[in-house]
């Protein structure tokens, strides 16, 4: 035991640092688990959009999803995401190029009265990095 408190004293910034890293794990966790807007891989997400109707909902900024977007995809304003007209029977997946924004929209969403709604976890960069189709049409 005097080992351990030894230990703690000599390497206080490191114990320091330990902590604070293991609380924010556990709070990024909690919060993940309390959420109602569930992330999906990209493997996870071409499954839903091959079993069902999913509505994808792109949220980056009009010019980056004409450059290139998730096929079927429908562009959205993080703003007016409430003024959308979507389907409440269709699951809602929401992707950025940022998981804040596009769990931001999911919890508007679910506020809203969507049951099944959905982030793109790592949004279009993960799309792409797994070799993922896009398109440039809208």
């Amino acid at each position: 035991m005097d080992y351990f408190l030894d230990f703690i004293i000599k390497n206080s910034v490191l114990f320091s640092a330990l902590i604070i890293f293991l609380f924010l794990i556990i709070n990024l966790e909690i919060k993940s688990l309390a959420s109602t807007v569930k992330k999906l891989n990209c493997d996870e997400l071409t499954r839903l959009l091959n079993k069902s109707k999913a509505t994808l909902i792109d949220l980056r900024p009009i010019a980056e999803y004409s450059a290139g977007h998730i096929i079927s995809a429908v562009h959205g304003n993080i703003d007016d995401i409430d003024k959308q007209n979507f389907k409440k029977e269709r699951p809602l997946v929401a992707y950025s190029s940022n998981d804040k924004d596009a769990i931001t929209v999911g919890d508007k969403l679910t506020k809203l009265g969507f049951e099944e709604v959905f982030y793109l976890e790592g949004g279009i960069q993960a799309w792409m990095e797994n070799n993922m189709p896009i398109t440039g049409e809208k």
